[in-house]
């Protein structure tokens, strides 16, 4: 009798691992490949929703003195962008980040803690920007271009 039926082909099993190990390797592959992918793609999308939040959000420097409190008012247009604070530049230095809370067509009042702008009769006349702060939280916010009046040159700080 003849059990070849039986038997089994030694040649087949290197073949059949190596089939194995091989599709092992291209779902790795495939698998860390949409990896990098994804990575690419959800920094980019943040990237434009940052941009699209700093295009939504208006603000603009009313005011800003010299005073011990209340030197800097800041009225904000309509936009519902994510604002977190602001940062304030003299004369093109940066000089602080204020965070701020302030609504949609609101005008208020800060206080920048900074000595080059309080109570300083060397900082009458000097300009004053702002550039708005982005984010979910202040921490971590991301800074946009200046806006409003802060585009051009800025606005001139008065005395108190």
């Amino acid at each position: 009798m003849n059990h070849s039926i039986f038997k089994k082909n030694k040649r087949a099993e290197p073949a059949l691992i190596t089939i194995i190990l091989l599709i092992f390797l291209i779902l790795t592959v495939i698998a860390l490949m949409w990896r990098v992918i994804l990575t690419f793609a959800n920094e980019g999308t943040g990237e434009i929703f940052h941009k699209t939040d700093c295009l939504r959000t208006k603000i603009e420097i009313i005011k800003v003195n010299n005073n011990f409190e209340n030197n800097l008012i800041l009225a904000r247009g309509t936009g519902y962008g994510k604002l977190t604070g602001i940062k304030v530049f003299l004369d093109n230095q940066d000089i602080e980040n204020i965070p701020i809370n302030i609504s949609e067509m609101e005008e208020k009042a800060f206080t920048i803690q900074n000595n080059f702008l309080r109570n300083n009769p060397n900082s009458v006349g000097k300009y004053v920007k702002i550039a708005k702060l982005i984010g979910d939280e202040f921490n971590s916010s991301k800074v946009c271009d200046f806006d409003g009046k802060s585009a051009e040159i800025g606005v001139q700080v008065v005395s108190a």
